[in-house]
């Protein structure tokens, strides 16, 4: 329904009488009253309404367009105050708070030109103060992301002086070659104990890098502990000097020796050195 206004005078002017100062003031002061009520065809097409004056809407709610077109007709949709779902949240201070796994890789931008987030500034260099973002696979609740600095993430393993060995066991006899694992710790030891004469350890290489962009680097301690001789043998190596073929036995001590390969384009280069 439309709006009704009904005036009422304060004032009455009854014939033959005195008109005073006191009843024009009176007159000029009427009772107004508005009833009804507004509707969408009262207002014009284009009235700046303030929001606040249309009814309001529940905190956390936003106002967008509807599915409910206008009753006018065309393409224009009504609007409508809505909850966001459970993927995400608002605050009346605008603040968006996306749900857990609302944000997957699949939402980043991937191009080549901006991988992996559009609009990102190119660092030309990096500061050990600069931080970066992990996942800290030891937490067992709480946050999981959080940031690490250049220089705390090139230390990363490095508590020590100390470094993790591979123990390649023990040589006694026999013709199976051990076999040096470019994929294991850079440091790796054998222990050789053979009592019986005329024995030869093969040793072998696995893993190497297979192109000329990496390198990898293993060293292998040899210790024999036997009462007699061993021969050396070696596969898919190239030495800088001769090729040892003997490790001689330590007359009750242990004889030491290390063996140290470089692995690069495709090619095993090794060094030995051996305890007089």
């Amino acid at each position: 329904m439309s709006l009704s206004v009904t005036v009422t005078p304060n004032e009455t002017f009854p014939d033959d009488s005195n008109v005073t100062r006191a009843m024009l003031r009176n007159a000029a002061s009427p009772t107004v009253e508005v009833t009804g009520s507004v509707s969408n065809s009262d207002l014009a097409s284009g009235s700046a309404v303030a929001l606040e004056k249309l009814v309001g809407v529940t905190e956390g709610q936003i106002l967008v367009g509807g599915l409910v077109a206008h009753a006018s007709g065309g393409s224009n949709k009504k609007i409508a105050a809505v909850t966001p779902s459970s993927n995400a949240s608002v605050t009346a201070g605008g603040e968006i708070t996306p749900s857990d796994l609302t944000i997957t890789k699949a939402k980043l931008e991937k191009s080549d030109a901006n991988n992996i987030i559009n609009g990102q500034d190119e660092l030309t260099s990096v500061a050990s103060g600069d931080s970066v973002l992990l996942y800290d696979a030891s937490a067992t609740s709480g946050d999981r992301l959080k940031k690490a600095t250049v220089s705390n993430l090139l230390n990363a393993g490095v508590s020590s002086t100390s470094q993790d060995v591979t123990d390649l066991g023990t040589y006694t006899s026999g013709t199976t070659p051990v076999n040096v694992d470019f994929d294991q710790n850079p440091v790796q030891i054998l222990e050789i104990n053979t009592t019986t004469a005329s024995q030869t350890l093969s040793i072998t290489v696995s893993n190497p890098p297979g192109g000329a962009t990496s390198s990898k680097s293993v060293e292998l301690r040899l210790k024999h502990i036997g009462s007699e001789d061993v021969g050396l043998a070696f596969s898919g190596m190239t030495f800088l000097r001769t090729t040892p073929d003997t490790l001689g036995q330590g007359s009750g001590s242990p004889r030491y020796a290390v063996l140290a390969l470089t692995a690069y384009n495709d090619t095993v280069i090794a060094g030995y050195a051996a305890q007089t």
